[in-house]
């Protein structure tokens, strides 16, 4: 009992430290933009892993989460338990607020992907398990969704092992998907059980091309990875790179694009890894990392490798975001889980012009995934929770208005 605390509790320390007003949380920094998340609506989820932007037009904005698991409702479902067979989510924009659109089935979902394709709309949906309690299947099927004019709609199921996310890229003409596979089950017959099943976090993690005349994606490219989390694409001067955080060992990796294909180009550090992001500011070209394990740490381009820039204080990350707002650039980073403990304090960083300073903090629960975005001049930032303790799953996600002062 010592390790926990009232939500009422845990939302008092934060506005007492902020010294900020009721309802909003931070902790203002001088000479750099003040910050504020004004709570704006919640959104009914349970094991939310990602919340994803995305619009066709205008009046058509969307977001998606993806669910994990739901709680199990005879006993205690433990920090990775539970029933993994469960609807994951899209809420379109009433023109006041985001209402449900559409319930699609899935299984252990961790991530959804939106993309286009000459003018298609795609959703990818990465699945890590099927079941109900151990042993989990890893060997699920993850799908992809295309757009047919009123919902979304599968075309596509591929077998994935353990999938945590999908990325989208283009490369020339063109276009494809790599999924970060993230462990397989390890046979019975080499020792495994029911309560202490044991896996093989080494696998494959697949590219995919894009096949214009059968409508669907063929694998391209096998890459081997360590319980990865999640890829992202990048270009900097002219050349292509996929980089790739490894959930475990001390590295996760840099592939550079050569003879079509992507070869290993550098290994960073990294501990329990579990996103990488890329983002330029002034032409200067940045990778952070975000570890659960321990600090995170971004990385600048020198022109020839990614060296160390600035280490970003604090174990538990789970995501970084970075965004624009009317031209302050700003870093935040979702932390997930330290020790037992799902409450715990997510940072916003903005950029000073020579680094990242912590300009806000705000309480999370679980805390997976956050996208920025814009709806007519107004500007939101939502984050999805996927926990609300070790042992349930079942916490509303958030949609603040973010403001700057």
């Amino acid at each position: 009992m010592k390790n926990k605390i009232s939500k009422f509790s845990f939302f008092l320390l934060v506005l007492i430290v902020g010294c900020c007003p009721i309802g909003k949380y931070g902790v203002f920094a001088n000479n750099l933009p003040k910050v504020s998340l004004i709570p704006f609506q919640g959104l009914e989820t349970t094991g939310a892993r990602s919340i994803t932007y995305f619009t066709f037009s205008s009046n058509r904005p969307f977001l998606a989460v993806s669910q994990f698991a739901m709680d199990n409702p005879a006993g205690k479902t433990g920090a990775d338990g539970g029933n993994s067979d469960i609807f994951s989510l899209i809420y379109q924009w009433d023109g006041h607020q985001f209402i449900p659109f559409q319930r699609l089935p899935s299984h252990g979902a961790r991530d959804w992907a939106y993309f286009n394709i000459k003018n298609n709309h795609f959703l990818a949906l990465a699945s890590l398990r099927v079941g109900n309690g151990q042993p989990y299947n890893l060997n699920s099927f993850s799908t992809i969704y295309e757009w047919d004019g009123c919902k979304f709609t599968p075309i596509q199921d591929i077998l994935t092992q353990a999938a945590q996310e999908w990325t989208f890229f283009s490369i020339d003409k063109d276009f494809y998907l790599v999924v970060a596979n993230y462990a397989e089950n390890v046979p019975s017959s080499a020792g495994n059980n029911a309560t202490t099943p044991k896996l093989n976090f080494g696998v494959n993690s697949v590219i995919y091309r894009w096949n214009e005349n059968a409508k669907k994606f063929d694998s391209y490219q096998s890459i081997l990875t360590q319980a990865a989390f999640n890829w992202e694409f990048f270009t900097v001067d002219n050349e292509h790179y996929l980089a790739v955080s490894n959930g475990v060992g001390p590295v996760s990796n840099i592939y550079i694009w050569k003879n079509r294909k992507f070869q290993l180009f550098q290994s960073i550090p990294s501990s329990k890894a579990r996103d990488i992001k890329a983002f330029t500011i002034e032409q200067k070209h940045y990778l952070a990392i975000s570890n659960l394990g321990g600090d995170s740490a971004i990385y600048m381009w020198d022109g020839k490798q990614f060296i160390f820039f600035q280490k970003i204080i604090g174990p538990g990350g789970r995501r970084f975001v970075f965004f624009t707002d009317r031209g302050n650039h700003f870093l935040a980073k979702i932390n997930y889980l330290v020790g037992t403990q799902y409450q715990l304090l997510s940072q916003i960083y903005a950029w000073n012009g020579e680094k990242f300073v912590k300009v806000l903090d705000f309480p999370t629960y679980g805390g997976t995934d956050a996208t920025f975005f814009t709806i007519r001049n107004t500007r939101y930032f939502a984050v999805s929770y996927g926990n609300k303790n070790k042992d349930s799953y079942r916490m509303d996600s958030e949609i603040y208005k973010f403001v700057v002062k």
